[in-house]
């Protein structure tokens, strides 16, 4: 111990996962702080007694995935959340309290579309998000489509670079907001588009042009032309 001073012990900090490795005497706010930068993840090493904002939002933008759930009660005040948001030091919207969520918004901020808050869960922000994943080419899976306009599935769709791919998302799309040029082109060009829901008696027999076997797997009452 005689060899330790804060000096010595912000640097240690620095370098270590554990902060049992530096005597309490030297574990100062400066040396958590240091040992925050690194490992925000780390945050109930500290004794919540000595637990405050500063350190809360130090721990936020080390590792705020996990540091969020670590956050003491007593520090989750307003402008504790205004200063994470203007930081912008969160891993996802969800992971805000309810009532800055939407103040807090952007499409960066969601990892899928159940990310998006329930009171933003509307047309505007789905495309917004939408547009957000084509400019980085990522995409949503089909079982993220719980909701649907017809401008929401037409984005999708259009961003579909194969007939297999539009036939994946068609499978999760309501029949009402399907296109018929899309329709028509799944038909012709894979086998199974014969299990889409609410085929009509011409479009089964498109898709029985290009794959007669699928008679196997036609609708009940479904009658061939004479």
């Amino acid at each position: 111990n005689e060899y330790w001073d804060e000096k010595l012990a912000v640097r240690v900090a620095e370098h270590i996962c554990d902060l049992n490795i530096i005597p309490r005497k030297w574990q100062s706010k400066e040396v958590y702080k240091a040992f925050l930068r690194k490992h925000g993840q780390e945050l109930d090493q500290i004794s919540e007694s000595k637990i405050d904002e500063e350190l809360c939002l130090v721990a936020m933008e080390s590792n705020s995935y996990a540091a969020i759930r670590m956050i003491p009660e007593k520090c989750k005040t307003d402008a504790f959340w205004k200063e994470i948001i203007r930081k912008q030091t969160f891993s996802k919207i969800k992971d805000l309290p309810e009532e800055y969520q939407k103040q807090a918004w952007s499409p960066e901020k969601c990892r899928d579309l159940a990310d998006i808050p329930d009171e933003l869960l509307d047309e505007e922000h789905i495309l917004s998000y939408l547009c957000y994943l084509k400019k980085i080419n990522e995409t949503i899976l089909p079982s993220e489509l719980t909701f649907q306009t017809q401008k929401i599935c037409d984005e999708v769709i259009g961003n579909c670079n194969s007939s297999d791919r539009k036939l994946w998302f068609m499978k999760s799309i309501r029949p009402e907001f399907r296109r018929s040029v899309d329709k028509e082109e799944v038909l012709r060009n894979c086998k199974d588009s014969i299990f889409l829901d609410g085929l009509t008696r011409d479009e089964i027999q498109l898709n029985l042009k290009y794959f007669p076997e699928n008679i196997l797997f036609v609708p009940d009452g479904y009658e061939e032309p004479s």
